[in-house]
């Protein structure tokens, strides 16, 4: 029976150079993947005093294609749309009881953050 189960073993193996292109092919396709189009905006919303406002709710407009994106700002205020493609936007932050905060010409670049 063990002289079988080696046997199997044996007869298996890959080459060592077909590990070797199947690991180079691995690395080439896994930094290929992570070239994007798109760029992050990221941020922290905090009331006049710096106190961070937590939940209150983000609207990203492209002021070209009037595409949107909305979130909701964490526990610690922030905010995060992680793929924006590149463009003009304006930032919307409301929060019942502030007031409606507006930041215009947010330009977003390919695989910069702002």
């Amino acid at each position: 029976m063990d002289t079988d189960a080696g046997f199997m073993k044996n007869r298996f193996k890959a080459p060592r150079s077909l590990v070797a292109l199947f690991g180079m092919l691995a690395v080439v396709f896994s930094a290929s993947a992570q070239t994007t189009n798109a760029g992050k905006v990221v941020g922290s919303i905090t009331d006049p005093t710096g106190a961070v406002v937590p939940k209150a709710q983000v609207q990203l407009v492209n002021t070209g294609t009037n595409q949107t994106f909305s979130a909701s700002a964490d526990d610690a205020g922030g905010f995060n749309f992680p793929v924006v493609p590149p463009g003009v936007y304006k930032l919307t932050v409301t929060m019942a009881g502030f007031r409606t905060a507006n930041i215009t010409n947010i330009e977003v670049d390919v695989e910069k953050t702002t």
